[in-house]
């Protein structure tokens, strides 16, 4: 069966050692015949994961920017299209149950660049335009409860001229601002979010929060700042890294920025004041865009030329390798992807670039032993 491991067959040549030779002198020698025999077995075995193309649906939008699984359910974000929505009762066959379209009851078209999801919450970052009291105001970002997916229900909006990326811990959001700069919001749920922290210096895509941590990459660098104090940001260090920091990934001490024609760039962040990227990973598939981390594992969307999903094993951060890679589609360019216990989903665009170029979503099955940590 695909994904499993046979058992090896016996050595018949090893019982013809052991009965022509003494018992006694042998043994040591057959012992050690043995270990040189499984040894580089067991290695070559050891292949991680098996990924299995398992189900491809067409979406009629382009350029899929984000994409989450989340209680059950997939979240693709598009720049104009807006949000499809799909049911994950059977991972292997993702249902569309609801959209929000780019341009919205209450607002006007608004293009999209990033997404969180926090429960049945959906924040999606960009630029356009909402109404409040009849006047038309520019906003940033678009809150909307998704509790029914078939009936979005908005429930605020942050004002600003435009946002690249946001991350959600709680009630703090944060902010990489167009065409710079890095927000810390504040919403309870109920007024509109408020703004209590502002660098207005960098030029800013990728935003991650993690355990008072606030990463921010942009190009050709990735920012640290604490944020413990509500109403500070500050910086405490920098990495320069080869590429656009367009989504980052932090495990422990370790930071994976997704850097489009730069690859993957592995930062060593534990010491926030003195980052240094310690590792990359390039391919010749072309640019990297998305990536997840689980345990020791990791899973990147790659493409230009071709739609490739690519799953890393980095134990060792500073000597990534290599433990599976599947080639999706020649003519698809992935761009976003999620991945939850043993499925992954992967989010694609038709390349070369076209007037009317439909997405794809594809879903895979991940065969083998996660390195993701119990």
């Amino acid at each position: 069966m695909k994904g499993q491991t046979n058992a090896p067959e016996p050595f018949p040549f090893l019982e013809g050692i052991a009965m022509r030779c003494d018992e006694r002198r042998t043994m040591p020698y057959l012992a050690l015949c043995v270990w040189f025999c499984l040894v580089p077995l067991a290695v070559a075995s050891d292949s991680g994961f098996d990924p299995e193309l398992v189900d491809v649906d067409r979406i009629d939008a382009f350029s899929p920017m984000v994409t989450i699984a989340s209680q059950d359910r997939l979240y693709v974000l598009f720049p104009v299209r807006g949000l499809r929505i799909f049911d994950l009762s059977s991972r292997e066959n993702p249902v569309l149950v609801g959209r929000l379209p780019g341009y919205m009851t209450g607002s006007h078209e608004f293009h999209f660049r990033d997404m969180r999801v926090e429960k049945d919450v959906v924040y999606m970052a960009g630029r356009g335009t909402v109404e409040v009291r009849g006047l038309s105001e520019p906003a940033s970002v678009m809150i909307y409860d998704l509790s029914d997916p078939s009936r979005p229900k908005r429930l605020g909006y942050v004002a600003g001229s435009g946002a690249r990326g946001i991350d959600v811990r709680g009630e703090r959001l944060f902010l990489s601002l167009a065409p710079r700069g890095v927000a810390a919001y504040e919403w309870d749920g109920k007024s509109e979010p408020s703004l209590v922290a502002l660098d207005p210096r960098p030029r800013a895509r990728g935003i991650t929060e993690e355990k008072d941590r606030l990463y921010v990459g942009g190009r050709g660098g990735l920012g640290i700042y604490d944020v413990k104090k509500k109403d500070r940001l500050v910086l405490l260090g920098k990495a320069t890294i080869k590429g656009l920091g367009l989504r980052i990934e932090v495990d422990h001490h370790i930071a994976y920025v997704s850097a489009l024609w730069g690859g993957l760039r592995i930062v060593d962040v534990q010491d926030p004041s003195s980052p240094s990227e310690i590792s990359s990973f390039e391919s010749e598939k072309g640019w990297c865009w998305d990536a997840r981390a689980r345990g020791h594992d990791l899973f990147l969307a790659y493409g230009r030329r071709a739609c490739a999903f690519v799953v890393l094993d980095v134990l060792f951060p500073d000597e990534p390798r290599v433990a599976a890679e599947a080639e999706l589609s020649p003519d698809t360019a992935a761009l976003s992807l999620d991945v939850h216990g043993d499925h992954a989903w992967v989010s694609s665009r038709v390349v070369p670039r076209r007037i009317f170029r439909p997405a794809y979503l594809h879903t895979l099955r991940l065969h083998g032993k996660s390195g993701e940590e119990e």
